[in-house]
């Protein structure tokens, strides 16, 4: 604590005092304003001590160069930009860079935003050189997949150093400057971690097939304790190109979630995805009543449907909404991400003419899926008509796991809320 000066301090050692009082703090509010300041201020700083603030800025100094220092222009363009990342982005755009050789001849960029092969976009050649560019504009906070097709051949932007594996391999990533990468998809080591369980050669009569189903613990499961639950569709590529297992480990230790048991069923075969998916009556019975009575029998349980939730991706928020609202009994809550209702839309059609059910629901979609986003707003406009509990979320990214795996966090969070 502070003491006051004693009154035998001078006059002028106190307007000292004062002064250095009074000076230091303008200095601690300065500090503070230059650690509150927002991204722009702090690009127009960057831009003061860059060659090239601007890739408009290159292509300037590009031109003005003489034949003999235009590649030591593009070089000192590429070095300098190594250390912001490709693309090169502002709040507004994007530049994709490819440095080629004299023997290349197209370069097409191809992803979330071009409908993948369907609508590739060319990058031009700088005139004079072997460097290519293209530049789009996109929301400041989008997130997409993309590669280049150089001369026929689907390649990673070697420029580009930030991947994100998808169901095809990995893909380059564009990631718009607002745009908040998911910390909670990481593994952190620090953190109390759950416990993962795998039931092999679990049997289907309804099918006459069998899989192997991984469930997940939370840290310091108790079986004196009754814990929520919830069912992953795709539950394999849920747990290695979605992080899941972290991001439960994540939200429990911030104290975000109640710990929950994760059940992570997957399709019985990629062949068989679509069958089982496609809103299947046998695969629906075979969830609720095998794979629940199995969890149920097996672990510590809460079990009531508002204590079940069933989640999945395109195809598998579809066989989850089927299963949830056929089944409310069982599942009292129900996440869509990116659902396929554009595959088979029937579902939409009986939560619209049947009976009002007990069903939270969570949906969400990207603009850069736009059959998906119709096909999902359609559901949310016959839950809002009917009177159901729902969140909604769009996103600026496309139908990929770089997508999910960034939001799993919204539904765990809207379900089973700390």
């Amino acid at each position: 604590m502070r003491r006051k000066p004693t009154l035998t301090i001078e006059i002028a050692g106190i307007a000292i005092i004062a002064i250095l009082l009074i000076s230091g703090l303008i200095f601690g509010i300065y500090l503070n304003y230059k650690s509150r300041r927002s991204p722009i201020s702090l690009e127009n700083d960057e831009a003061e001590t860059r060659q090239f603030p601007n890739f408009s800025d290159f292509l300037l100094a590009y031109s003005e160069a003489n034949q003999s220092e235009k590649d030591k222009v593009i070089t000192a363009f590429l070095e300098e930009q190594e250390l912001y990342g490709f693309p090169v982005t502002n709040k507004t755009h994007a530049t994709f860079i490819y440095l080629g050789s004299s023997t290349t001849q197209t370069v097409l960029v191809a992803g979330d935003f071009t409908d993948w092969g369907t609508n590739p976009r060319a990058l031009q050649r700088l005139n004079g050189s072997n460097l290519f560019y293209l530049t789009l504009e996109f929301e400041s906070d989008a997130r997409l997949d993309y590669k280049f097709i150089v001369d026929g051949q689907w390649i990673l932007d070697p420029l580009n150093n930030k991947t994100v594996m998808g169901g095809f391999g990995p893909n380059s990533e564009l990631a718009m400057p607002e745009y908040v990468q998911p910390e909670e998809i990481q593994y952190m080591p620090d953190i109390p971690h759950g416990k993962m369980e795998y039931h092999e050669n679990i049997y289907s009569p309804q099918l006459s097939n069998s899989r192997t189903i991984a469930v997940y613990l939370p840290p310091g499961y108790d079986e004196t304790k009754q814990y929520p639950t919830i069912y992953v569709h795709d539950g394999l590529e849920f747990i290695s190109l979605a992080n899941m297992t972290n991001v439960l480990d994540y939200l429990i230790w911030k104290g975000n979630i109640t710990p929950v048991i994760a059940v992570f069923i997957p399709p019985v075969s990629g062949e068989e995805r679509i069958s089982e998916y496609n809103p299947n009556e046998k695969f629906a019975e075979f969830i609720s009543t095998i794979v629940v009575s199995l969890i149920d029998s097996t672990y510590s349980t809460i079990q009531s449907p508002e204590s079940r939730a069933i989640m999945g991706v395109s195809l598998g928020a579809l066989i989850s909404a089927y299963i949830g609202y056929t089944r409310s009994e069982i599942f009292g809550n129900i996440a869509s991400m990116s659902g396929a209702y554009w595959y088979n839309g029937t579902i939409i059609l009986q939560i619209q003419s049947g009976e009002k059910k007990n069903l939270n629901w969570y949906v969400d979609w990207g603009t850069y899926e736009k059959e998906i986003m119709e096909g999902s707003k359609q559901l949310v406009q016959v839950l809002e008509n009917e009177n159901y509990a729902y969140v909604t979320r769009e996103w600026h990214e496309g139908h990929s796991w770089g997508n999910w795996r960034a939001h799993i966090d919204e539904v765990l969070i809207n379900f089973f809320p700390a």
